[in-house]
């Protein structure tokens, strides 16, 4: 009695870490695929590498002095990313009654991760950040982008904390891969 107790709790933990741990389904990979191909979208391959670009035109005048004078000046902010992962939360299960009667079919967030990154700001003009890369740091957020279904239709909308941070002084582009800095 006791070793068939046991066996069946060790069934019941083996089935519950197996369904915790469940392949991800079609319509989950379908989203991280749409998540990534606007993800791409600002973005070159560059060999191994994947690059982006944000052109940075900081406010002249105001009230206050930058922090950082050098920062105050035109650059380029180049990020290189190497190993990028799609790390998604599909909210299929959560949607409500209301959800599904107005044709949503998926909705949740993909999260972009590189194994590694790093920057470089370079001036445009002279007299600013001096163009010297970061060191490599890992597990690096890049992103998030939104995504959802509706009546057969992916919708995205991606989310960047630098990028966010910079509002309009800030224009992301795909740089081509001869203008990044060796």
């Amino acid at each position: 009695m006791r070793k068939t107790i046991t066996t069946a709790l060790s069934l019941a933990s083996l089935s519950v870490g197996v369904a915790a741990s469940a392949a991800p389904s079609s319509v989950d990979i379908a989203a991280a695929n749409e998540a990534m191909r606007a993800f791409m979208a600002q973005r070159q391959n560059c060999g191994d590498k994947i690059v982006t670009a944000i052109d940075v035109d900081p406010p002249q005048g105001g009230f206050a002095a930058p922090l950082d004078a050098r920062q105050a000046k035109p650059h380029t902010l180049y990020v290189v990313s190497s190993g990028l992962e799609p790390h998604w939360s599909g909210q299929g299960d959560k949607m409500t009654e209301a959800d599904r009667l107005n044709g949503l079919q998926w909705k949740g967030r993909v999260q972009i991760v590189a194994k590694a990154a790093r920057h470089i700001a370079v001036t445009r003009g002279g007299g600013g950040p001096d163009g010297v890369w970061s060191k490599w740091q890992s597990n690096f957020p890049l992103g998030t982008v939104e995504v959802e279904q509706r009546n057969g239709v992916w919708s995205t909308k991606e989310h960047w904390q630098v990028l966010d941070a910079l509002g309009r002084f800030g224009k992301q582009r795909r740089p081509s891969c001869s203008e990044v800095p060796a």
